[in-house]
């Protein structure tokens, strides 16, 4: 007898959940088409080379699974077993939400619940996710520090840009290697935080800590990662040459 109500109980929260997805997913491509000139659009569109276009989105959808590659490399190290399927539609999905929220915080979200059952905690997943975009940044860096140093030997670039980027890029990598490498420092900066909830906030930097310490223990899946960034933002040039090359 209770079977019954049961199932139609989660047949209606499946459709609701679907109706809600529906829903936020036309209000944001409603949005987003609010703000583009349609019959511009229209005019390009028809202009466009389509093997050009082919080559941009290949270029993107290779950029996407590159960074699930990455993800996975870090999840990996926590022993959090998750599919490289599920992490690059997990990406996409954080692709999209990045489109109409700020500073990537939409998707990096995103990424989190989509992780964190499997990681055991919201603090792992977020963690993994933090040292996701800490390399990444690292990684842009360290092309734009190339990019500049190429510029100054060719005679086109800025002097001081050079110089500055790869500074940046030092105490950028040394910042990170200390985090990693002790991570104590990391809960020593976060103990005032404490006075909030003494069990609850102890908990989480203690996991926090706990993460940071696998990954100091991983150098060569970090220098990976680290890889994969680089290459990543080297693929998002190459997408943004082949949009304009279709463009004409």
């Amino acid at each position: 007898m209770t079977a019954r109500p049961s199932a139609s109980s989660s047949a209606a929260r499946r459709f609701l959940v679907l109706s809600a997805k529906i829903t936020v997913s036309v209000g944001l491509l409603w949005l987003l088409l609010r703000r583009v000139e349609l019959g511009q659009l229209w005019t390009y569109a028809r202009s466009a080379s389509l093997p050009w276009l082919a080559a941009a989105l290949a270029l993107y959808l290779l950029m996407i699974l590159i960074s699930a590659w990455r993800w996975k490399l870090l999840l990996d190290v926590q022993a959090v077993g998750v599919t490289g399927g599920r992490l690059v539609n997990s990406y996409l999905v954080a692709t999209f939400f990045n489109n109409f929220l700020p500073s990537n915080i939409g998707g990096d979200v995103i990424r989190i619940r989509d992780t964190a059952a499997e990681a055991g905690s919201k603090t792992t997943a977020t963690t993994v996710v933090l040292v996701d975009r800490g390399i990444g940044l690292l990684g842009l860096v360290l092309v734009a520090a190339m990019a500049a140093t190429v510029g100054v030997v060719g005679g086109t670039g800025i002097a001081a840009l050079a110089p500055m980027l790869w500074v940046g890029f030092a105490a950028g990598s040394a910042l990170a290697a200390s985090l990693l490498m002790a991570p104590g420092g990391v809960a020593r900066v976060l103990g005032p935080l404490r006075r909030i909830h003494q069990e609850w906030v102890t908990e989480r930097i203690t996991r926090m800590t706990r993460t940071l310490a696998r990954f100091g223990q991983s150098p060569r899946a970090l220098a990976a990662c680290l890889g994969g960034a680089v290459l990543v933002q080297l693929v998002l040039v190459a997408f943004y040459a082949a949009i304009a090359r279709s463009m004409g």
